[in-house]
């Protein structure tokens, strides 16, 4: 889960695109709530909310995965 505003975060990232370069995916899947609070109502993040920055997050690493195996 991908919170910019920690220097952590953005430091683990920066050493993974290090270390691995291209296979380190671009979509970067923003923390928050919904990940919680999805479990607890048994659902999904994307059913619980699609349009959440949770639920646009895995749309986006999904395509991107695809996109990956066809090419």
């Amino acid at each position: 889960m991908y919170d910019a505003r920690s220097l952590h975060v953005r430091e683990a990232v920066e050493i993974l695109e290090e270390n691995f370069g291209d296979l380190v995916f671009r979509t970067r899947i923003r923390k928050t709530i919904r990940y919680a609070e999805a479990p607890v109502k048994g659902m999904s993040v994307l059913a619980l909310r699609t349009q959440g920055p949770g639920g646009r997050g895995l749309s986006s690493l999904a395509e991107e995965v695809l996109e990956r195996e066809q090419t």
